[in-house]
This record gives C-alpha cells, sequence and structure tokens, in this order.
C-alpha cells in the first residue's frame, strides 16, 4: 500500500468512528427525550386520577356515613340487621329462580 491508501484509510476510519460517535449520541438524547416525555404524562396524570381517586373515596366514605346514620335503621340490633340482610338475599335467590324458570317457560313456547 501507498502513502495516499493508508492516509486515506485512516480518514475513512476516523470518519467512521466519529459519525458512530455522533449517531450514539444523537440516539441516546432521542431515548432520553422520549423517556423524559413519558415521565412528564405519567406524573401529570397520575396527580390527576389521584385527586379523582381521593374524590371518591371521600364521596363513598360520605354515603357510607349517610347510610348508617340512616333513620330506616335507628335502633335496629346487629342481628336485626343481619336477619333483614338474610331475607334480602333470600329474596334475590328467589328471584332469580323466578326469572330462570320464566326464561325457560318463554324459551319452550
Amino acid at each position: 500500500m501507498n502513502l495516499e491508501e493508508t492516509t486515506l484509510e485512516q480518514h475513512l476510519k476516523r470518519t467512521t468512528k466519529v459519525s458512530s460517535a455522533i449517531a450514539g449520541l444523537i440516539a441516546t438524547l432521542g431515548s432520553l427525550a422520549v423517556v423524559y416525555g413519558f415521565y412528564y404524562n405519567t406524573q401529570g396524570t397520575l396527580s390527576e386520577h389521584t385527586e379523582s381517586i381521593n374524590k371518591v373515596q371521600s364521596d363513598v366514605i360520605d354515603i357510607q356515613l349517610k347510610i348508617s346514620e340512616a333513620a330506616v335503621f335507628e335502633g335496629v340490633t346487629k342481628a336485626q340487621y343481619k336477619a333483614l340482610e338474610d331475607k334480602v338475599n333470600s329474596i334475590d335467590t328467589k328471584m332469580d329462580k323466578m326469572g330462570d324458570k320464566l326464561d325457560q317457560i318463554l324459551l319452550k313456547r
């Protein structure tokens, strides 16, 4: 190889290394930008959702308090309340069975 070919080869190697380094830097910066954008967007929506979750929790607590303090259930013992709950569940099961039987009758026609 002569001097010109050696010089050309060195320049090509150096140019390849520099272009690879620049491409790597650009790829790294692009990746960091995407990650930052995702993080920023996530934090923004996270704070919004946290506020709405806290609002829903406070609404649920308010509703539970209103239900437990309702005049309908004043003076009712836990045993009486449990018996009432059992009766309601029993009625629900019977209604489901009646609905199933009605569906079977209607399907037969």
